[in-house]
């Protein structure tokens, strides 16, 4: 009683009590003693937000130093790098490590490759915790009643970009991009030249995508021209504008999904954290500043539609349509986005109007999209020339996709099932896009034109169309064989978009207008307490997901090697032979040297190898021009094989093999290979396929073996 009258006295007297923050603290959820505690601190302290920032934006710059110190040399095998795995790469990464140079460990001495490695994959994990921590913030101060600004949650983000702008392009993708975009401006088609067809082309080198035409859309080879001629043609000016681009692109991705966000809820908290689970996901911020990867650029495109889509303003409907279509002309996989945007015009209010007006205005948006089309193909169009090149190159990529590793080493299958694996992998991924469409034809199906608020039925379908998308984006991103760890990015605003709307529990908007919060159980509580971050269950296991593929595929870690199985031990080399080549000897087991063999196509390649222990099927060897293979291949036939991409045997012999010391040499000289085993000749054959310089390294596909002094060898004329 003497509490309450200090109150009313209080406010006779015109003045405020203080209140307790512990006391607020119980109010925000009656739960453990933290909540009790610290989350009214960090729901009252206006510095959270930029102090989450910082810690960011320092892991991001371990990060970056990671990438640009090269691995410590060891005794007896001084020159490998063991994070690129690809021709190109040393090559990419020497273009920021010169100007860098000056940073401490980017040059010899450098790191120990153990830290490299590790600190890799804790840096992409400790990015992933602070997003799921900038996510509980931000929702825990909305609860509060903290209004933070937009800017205040992409601080972090955009200061995180900045930094990687010195993240090295890892990635071959910029200077293919390059690559495609000086052609146009040499006047040739990409569409029909690869780079290596273009002598003059400066980006070609660095990249491992020479020999295919343009995969991308008319729209983004356009301004990759225009990027290659701002720049005037140099290379590194050229990559960090393709990191300029990208990095803007993924900034101005989280604020269209705030900008979404608002027409799914009235939730203040769940849009904030839309847009933070976007800015502030690891694979956004690395291969877009990082990568410098096109997909932002594609997914805004697609975004900025849906938002035009759904305007209720005249016009504002095909405006959308045809934006949805430029994302698609700059990268395709945004054409299932564009056949769901379609049934927009099946919403109640265009249903009232009648059938035939629908299909008339079907007719002039197909038209529209594909005046569209035919003008930014038209520089470029050759008849069936041009779609024949866009359907030959895409059939020769590889499977990449960790998941499917996994799940073929847990069953313990090879080679022989990579087909079967892809055609599985494209079943489940068709099954759930129609399982997506039915979705969203069932919810508009549903709908009544003559019944309810407009407004609020347009609201429900809107969430119907975002939980389409998350799916249609989020399948091909993750399950299918080839899929990258940026393809991530397609779905990161839609998984975001569905989260905020409360999916899977899209109720009634008459009944539950604002989703995400949850109605209390207890009649006393009148007002609705919102939702946990981790409600719907499937967030955090969408986001333990994709992080962890992202890990397996960037730091080349996964249990019993079947992503990457070669270990540095005592100064020497070590491969424990229980990983598969699901993908052949050119991809999964391979280690690629970091002594560039430069313009010099003729040379010779040295090891000391010795199997410590014979598989029943498998082989080992050393790889040379970055084409040709030499070894012991122990699956039947004769042990000596000399190969060449992708497997022709070119000879073969018989060798007796043990588990002794042997000195293993590939002379690569004109279109002469030679394969000699402790100084003895035992293979030599004549190809004319590979006569350019090429990367050098080694392979092991289900073989234990152990390495050392390695070399690369000039020879003597």
């Amino acid at each position: 009683m003497k509490k309450q009258a200090t109150k009313n006295d209080a406010r006779k007297r015109g003045t405020r009590t203080r209140v307790n923050p512990i006391a607020v603290g119980k109010t925000l959820t009656a739960g453990s003693r933290v909540d009790k505690t610290v989350w009214p601190v960090v729901a009252a302290a206006p510095t959270v937000p930029y102090a989450l920032g910082g810690a960011q934006v320092v892991v991001v710059a371990a990060l970056v130093f990671l990438e640009l110190a090269r691995p410590a040399r060891h005794p007896g095998f001084p020159i490998f790098s063991y994070l690129i795995a690809s021709p190109g790469g040393p090559q990419r990464i020497a273009l920021f490590q010169d100007p860098l140079s000056w940073l401490p460990g980017v040059h010899n001495p450098g790191l120990d490759p153990r830290l490299s490695r590790w600190g890799l994959g804790a840096a992409l994990a400790a990015l992933a915790l602070l997003q799921i921590a900038a996510l509980v913030v931000c929702m825990r101060r909305a609860d509060a009643g903290r209004r933070d600004s937009v800017g205040a949650w992409l601080v972090g983000p955009t200061l995180s970009s900045v930094v990687l702008l010195a993240f090295p392009p890892l990635s071959s993708d910029p200077f293919s991009y390059a690559s495609r975009g000086y052609a146009t401006l040499v006047n040739r088609n990409p569409y029909l030249i690869p780079p290596r067809a273009v002598p003059s082309d400066p980006f070609s080198t660095f990249s491992d995508w020479n020999r295919i035409t343009s995969p991308y859309g008319p729209l983004w080879t356009t301004m990759s021209g225009g990027l290659v001629a701002l720049t005037h043609s140099d290379v590194v000016m050229t990559v960090l504008a393709f990191k300029v681009v990208a990095g803007l692109s993924a900034l101005g991705l989280a604020l269209m999904t705030y900008a979404l966000a608002g027409r799914l809820t009235e939730d203040r908290g769940r849009r904030l954290g839309a847009m933070v689970l976007v800015a502030w996901q690891p694979i956004v911020l690395i291969e877009t500043t990082g990568m410098a990867h096109n997909d932002a650029i594609m997914l805004l495109a697609a975004l900025g539609g849906l938002l035009l889509l759904t305007t209720d303003k005249r016009g504002a409907t095909r405006s959308g349509l045809l934006l949805i279509a430029a994302s698609v002309l700059v990268k395709y996989a945004t054409l299932p986005l564009l056949g769901l945007a379609v049934l927009w015009r099946l919403r109640p209010r265009e249903r009232a109007a009648g059938g035939r007006l629908i299909v008339g205005r079907w007719l002039v948006d197909g038209f529209a999209v594909g005046l569209l089309a035919i003008l930014a193909f038209a520089p470029y169009w050759s008849g069936r020339r041009t779609l024949r090149s866009l359907v030959q190159q895409e059939s020769g990529r590889t499977s990449i996709n960790p998941l499917w590793r996994l799940v073929k080493q847990a069953v313990g299958v090879g080679v022989a099932s990579q087909d079967a694996t892809r055609v599985g992998s494209q079943f489940i991924v068709v099954l759930l896009l129609f399982a997506a469409l039915a979705g969203l034809l069932r919810a508009i199906g549903s709908t009544d034109p003559t019944k309810g608020d407009i407004v609020a039925v347009d609201r429900l379908l809107l969430r119907h169309h975002v939980r389409a998308w998350a799916i249609v984006t989020a399948a091909p991103a993750h399950l299918l064989v080839n899929s990258h760890p940026w393809y991530g990015i397609w779905a990161a605003s839609p998984v975001a978009l569905a989260w905020a709307s409360g999916w899977p529990a899209l109720r009634n908007p008459e009944t539950s207008p604002v989703p995400g919060r949850l109605r209390s159980r207890s009649p006393r509580r009148k007002v609705p307490t919102r939702a946990p971050w981790w409600r719907p269950w499937w967030l955090p296991l969408y986001l333990a997901f994709t992080i962890s593929i992202a890990i397996l595929y960037y730091d080349k870690i996964a249990p019993a090697g079947a992503i990457w199985s070669w270990f540095e031990f005592d100064g020497i080399l070590v491969n424990h032979g229980r990983g598969y080549a699901d993908t052949g000897i050119w991809k999964t087991n391979w280690i690629v040297g970091s002594a560039d063999p430069g313009d010099r196509a003729d040379y010779a390649v040295e090891a000391e190898i010795r199997l410590d222990r014979p598989p029943a099927c498998g082989s080992f060897g050393i790889v040379v021009r970055a084409q040709y293979q030499a070894g012991i291949h122990l699956c039947g036939g004769h042990p000596a094989s000399l190969r060449a991409k992708p497997g022709d045997v070119l000879q073969e012999a018989d060798v007796p093999v043990d588990t002794d010391w042997h000195r293993y040499r590939v002379e690569a000289s004109g279109n002469t290979i030679r394969f000699l085993i402790d100084g003895i000749v035992v293979l030599e054959a004549v190809d004319d396929r590979y006569l350019g310089p090429g990367r050098v390294g080694l392979w092991s596909d289900r073989a234990q073996v152990t390495v050392r002094n390695f070399r690369l060898v000039e020879l003597k004329p």
